[in-house]
């Protein structure tokens, strides 16, 4: 399956799959491919995708579109085609990924990085009118104000639920039971970090009935970078390998899957990360989104914080 790389191998590289048939690029909210640039014209190019080929056909814009650095009004496209529309620029591939990575790793591209101090979430950001549009959190009130207000008794019950559990093991496993239930996801991971091998381990895996968990399928580089770094990590993934994952695309053809890994941190220590990851397009996660699962987050790092400071105290004597 054909597909188009914004800003190819920079941190701002997403990965947009080309569906058979028609695709438009531009400024436009109508558009299949939505780029908001001011060099980018309202509707400024549009890729047909057909069993013979794929064809770029510039819609008269403004900036105008080029392919290989030759400016056109229409052509063939090939594999690895350089295209710039005005003055951003795009690579088509006809496959995304390459490679002798490991397979939860290859074919992983970063779509955004969030650092954990720009989505920091307090009770007034909370409480403050949110923008409207798609979000995967399970929220019953529509309303800007009663978002706000279901989100902050979210993370109160969360917590509540966390330091509820007596079994250490049985804390995993909620943290996920919890996590399911307040948002859309398909599958997730938790891993903490050793404190003998200080290497990150998986704790509990969750998915969705019809998904399979037998082999990882989070990436050890995101997982390993996010627990270094400190910053939430947005990755795009193109999923071929799993027919179950591809059960609602038409032909069977394969998606681009979005993830979300968030550190676990409490008292500016990592003890571990939560990767999230959805079976759609890697733009699935809003900001205010992100913003609550680092919320969500840090009350998962507060529960196990407070599990292994248990578990370090001597037992008492009779």
């Amino acid at each position: 399956m054909p597909y188009l790389i914004y800003a190819p191998g920079t941190a701002d590289e997403i990965v947009y799959e080309l569906k058979f048939g028609k695709n438009t690029l531009g400024r436009a909210q109508d558009n299949t491919i939505v780029v908001i640039q001011e060099n980018f014209s309202r509707y400024h190019a549009e890729i047909n995708v057909t069993e013979t080929g794929v064809t770029l056909t510039d819609l008269r814009s403004s900036n105008g579109t080029f392919v290989n650095h030759i400016r056109t009004s229409a052509c063939e496209l090939t594999d690895g085609d350089a295209i710039a529309c005005g003055e951003t620029i795009l690579q088509f591939a006809e496959e995304f990924g390459s490679g002798s990575e490991t397979p939860a790793d290859a074919e992983t591209s970063i779509v955004r990085r969030f650092s954990m101090k720009q989505v920091q979430v307090s009770l007034s950001d909370l409480l403050a009118p949110e923008p409207t549009g798609s979000s995967i959190l399970r929220l019953r009130g529509q309303e800007m104000h009663q978002t706000a207000i279901d989100k902050l008794k979210l993370l109160l019950e969360v917590t509540h639920q966390f330091l509820a559990v007596g079994d250490r093991a049985r804390l995993w496993e909620r943290i996920l039971d919890v996590l399911f239930a307040v948002a859309v996801a398909d599958r997730a991971a938790i891993l903490t970090v050793n404190r003998e091998s200080q290497e990150l381990e998986c704790r509990a895996v969750k998915a969705r009935s019809g998904l399979s968990t037998d082999e990882p399928f989070y990436s050890p580089k995101i997982t390993a970078t996010v627990r270094e770094q400190g910053d939430a990590i947005l990755t795009a993934t193109a999923a071929t390998g799993d027919p179950s994952e591809r059960e609602n695309s038409a032909n069977r053809l394969p998606k681009i899957r979005g993830s979300i890994c968030v550190p676990l941190t409490a008292n500016a220590e990592t003890l571990g990360v939560l990767y999230l990851e959805n079976l759609a397009l890697s733009n699935i996660y809003p900001e205010e989104d992100v913003k609550f699962l680092a919320a969500f987050a840090n009350q998962v790092a507060i529960a196990v914080q407070c599990t292994q400071r248990q578990s370090m105290r001597p037992a008492q004597e009779d």
